[in-house]
């Protein structure tokens, strides 16, 4: 059974519930605030809580994970959401032969950034960050297989999330006015407008209501819609917990592709844990190597006597061979050595370019080839290539080549470009060897 403290900002402090159990069943405790002090050393999910997102469904082109990430990324630029930095996530829904359906999240990554940094600060073991709207969305899929609209209102605003076939299908934030506040908020206008935008766009209506949040009875009766009351068999929760706080319960249930915890800290946090599991046996080593250590002393006064016998023979020998093979002919040959060790580890650039031409796609000119030595045995390689014809053969002979070099070389940024004007593609790789 693991345990982990589910959290998210608040002010200088934390909101956060404990949750323990797992697949079979989570119990959760009371939600409270926490010093983020208390949180050090703990196990810890943390929700961005940011209203700028933007989430879709779309379809990706089958291919290797870095592939699928510029894909993802590319939908989003052509989304014209964000003008700045972004960083985006998606989740596998379904596969066929050649595409894939993803659900795709991206935001400003800055929300992120201070979250890791606050809790580093207190040393607390970050598991995972998540958007809230996912965990709003994961856990109204949990009443029904059809469309489910869970509706949050508190004091930031307004958050309206469709789930549909157990993963969230549309989001959409309406902010609370500065001036007008909370009673000037057009709820049943925002409501409404999901309605037929989802019936419009997704060809099915909405029958289900799930409202929460520190606000919900201001949500009060939204015409045919059926409320749904907190009922899961899997969750030990308090109603009003649930009701009030839902990103906090739901957040346990959001798949791990949306994590938005960065590659780089996600590597660091593994390597913590098996420093941990490391420390705990070397202490175990520790105990057991006294209990030994009185053996090995008695057995130890036994070799000494053989150790200085075999010392004296060593002796000897090297006499001899001194005289044998004088000083300035074994330095001959240690040099000669080195050298034939370090022309053995110099990489091929010669085989790796008539390697690279027998690679290459049918149609494909290579436009730039540039090769920078970076250490001892060590080269970097930028390398253009530029394919004639249409965007679907250009993208294949692009992955194609990609997954060959991969083979031989590190593949440290790739780019793929097409001019639909002059019907020619462009990709660069920075390679090294």
């Amino acid at each position: 059974m693991s345990t982990l403290w589910v959290v998210k900002s608040k002010g200088d402090v934390f909101l956060g519930v404990r949750a323990s159990g797992g697949r079979r069943g989570w119990s959760f405790s009371e939600v409270r605030e926490l010093e983020p002090g208390e949180l050090r050393n703990r196990a810890v999910l943390a929700l961005e809580t940011h209203p700028q997102v933007y989430f879709a469904r779309e379809t990706l082109t089958k291919g290797p994970k870095e592939i699928l990430a510029l894909q993802a990324e590319d939908k989003v630029r052509e989304a014209g959401f964000f003008t700045g930095a972004f960083r985006v996530v998606f989740h596998r829904l379904s596969e066929g032969p050649v595409n894939l359906e993803v659900g795709l999240l991206a935001l400003d990554p800055g929300g992120v950034e201070e979250l890791v940094q606050r809790l580093g600060k207190v040393q607390a073991r970050l598991k995972g960050i998540y958007h809230e709207t996912l965990a709003l969305a994961y856990l109204g899929a949990q009443w029904s297989r059809e469309p489910v609209l869970t509706a949050r209102l508190s004091e930031e605003g307004l958050w309206l999330v469709v789930s549909e076939g157990g993963h969230p299908t549309y989001m959409r934030f309406q902010a609370v006015d500065e001036f007008l506040g909370l009673e000037g908020m057009p709820i049943e206008e925002n409501v409404l407008a999901v309605l037929d935008y989802y019936e419009r766009f997704f060809g099915k209506p909405i029958r289900y209501l799930f409202p929460c949040g520190p606000y919900r009875d201001r949500l009060g009766e939204m015409g045919h819609l059926e409320i749904l009351s907190p009922h899961l068999e899997n969750f030990k929760v308090r109603e009003e917990d649930l009701l009030t706080y839902p990103e906090l319960f739901g957040a346990v249930l959001i798949p791990n592709d949306y994590n938005l915890l960065p590659e780089t800290h996600r590597h660091f946090l593994q390597a913590l844990e098996w420093v941990r599991y490391v420390g705990g046996l070397l202490f175990v080593l520790t105990i057991l190597n006294y209990g030994l250590f009185a053996y090995f002393y008695h057995r130890n006064k036994s070799l000494d006597f053989e150790v200085f016998h075999i010392s004296r023979t060593l002796e000897a020998r090297l006499t001899e061979l001194r005289k044998k093979y004088p000083a300035d002919q074994v330095e001959k040959l240690k040099t000669y050595l080195e050298l034939k060790k370090k022309f053995e580890t110099q990489p091929r650039m010669d085989e790796f370019l008539w390697w690279l031409a027998q690679k290459l796609p049918k149609g494909t000119k290579v436009a730039q080839v540039e090769v920078k030595k970076v250490g001892p045995a060590a080269y970097k390689m930028k390398l253009g290539f530029v394919f004639e014809g249409p965007l679907g053969p250009a993208r294949k002979a692009f992955y194609r080549f990609f997954d060959e070099i991969k083979k031989r070389a590190h593949i440290e940024g790739s780019r793929f470009d097409y001019d639909e004007f002059k019907k020619q593609a462009r990709f660069e790789l920075e390679v090294g060897l």
